[in-house]
């Protein structure tokens, strides 16, 4: 199911990606955490990110992988603040951060300082 998911992202096929999610959630494949994780990272990568929270909050066993799954979605697209948000709900969740936890607060971190020094060197030199 997971392989199903993933292939559905990586070609892009919109229609499907309703189809998996709906038979997914309908079958209780959400608690299975490679299903969850694979359909996070779907909707994260249709720019739909209240989705991949939806599945994200259905998950019966938020284990710290799909913690860490949604933390690393955020920042890939600008979105900081959520990553940040999701971090803290995590601790106040009592679910200890692991080092895949903070490499991904790392490398978001960085990436989003990168590009906004870009923009700053971009905008100055133009």
């Amino acid at each position: 199911m997971a392989g199903a998911i993933e292939t559905i992202a990586q070609r892009g096929y919109e229609k499907e990606k309703h189809y998996i999610h709906d038979y997914a959630i309908q079958r209780g494949f959400v608690d299975n955490e490679f299903v969850a994780n694979s359909l996070i990272s779907m909707h994260a990568k249709f720019l739909d990110f209240d989705k991949a929270s939806m599945v994200f909050h259905k998950t019966s066993k938020l284990s710290s992988v799909i913690w860490n799954v949604m933390i690393a979605q955020y920042p890939s697209y600008g979105l900081m603040d959520k990553a940040k948000s999701v971090f803290h709900q995590m601790k106040l969740n009592n679910v200890a951060p692991d080092s895949i936890t903070l490499l991904s607060l790392l490398k978001s971190f960085f990436r989003f300082r990168l590009t906004k020094l870009h923009k700053v060197c971009s905008h100055n030199y133009m």
